[in-house]
């Protein structure tokens, strides 16, 4: 049985022409010579290439709470460059808060409808967010990635249906209190 070749690949620093020997790496034995193969100590103590890494995220330790806010402040202004969606949700919003100030709506139910339109808009949010995620890493045409936009915007679907039922049970208890119902 003939010994184990190690290093012989010329990626990988050994053997190839105008390979250069690396001098953190074992020398190569001379052809027909036995090698004995590394033990598991050697093994760990070779270094990593860098391909093989893991990636390093940045560092959020030092961040403060302005430069927080200013990169959230960047993604909504980004999400909404992005999405034409987000004026029909403005339009609709503006239209509920018209409807809702005319009919001298209560605190607690301005407060319904303002969590039931962040609801919407979160949704609408990370589904913008998920598909600039797979727009960047999977083709187009990938059926898994079609698969994560659709339960995205299932999800938003449902935000939205449920934002839609909040908004119409609280106008309708207030128009109903207004015309005695």
């Amino acid at each position: 049985m003939s010994a184990p070749h190690f290093f012989s690949h010329p990626s990988r620093g050994r053997g190839g022409p105008g390979s250069e020997p690396r001098p953190d790496l074992p020398a190569a034995p001379p052809d027909g010579a036995e090698v004995d193969p590394p033990s598991d100590a050697e093994l760990v103590a070779l270094p990593v290439p860098p391909v093989l890494q893991e990636p390093t995220a940045p560092s959020r330790r030092g961040a403060t709470t302005r430069s927080k806010l200013a990169e959230g402040a960047r993604g909504i202004k980004l999400a909404i460059r992005a999405e034409s969606s987000y004026f029909a949700h403005a339009y609709r919003g503006l239209l509920i808060a018209i409807s809702a100030a005319l009919l001298g709506l209560s605190a607690g139910g301005w407060c319904l409808l303002i969590v039931s339109a962040a609801l919407v808009l979160v949704a609408e949010t990370f589904r913008c967010a998920l598909c600039a995620a797979l727009d960047a890493v999977a083709d187009p045409a990938d059926p898994l990635a079609k698969t994560a936009r659709e339960i995205a915007a299932g999800g938003l679907l449902f935000a939205s249906m449920t934002s839609a039922a909040i908004t119409i049970t609280v106008l309708v208890s207030r128009l109903g209190e207004v015309l005695g119902w």
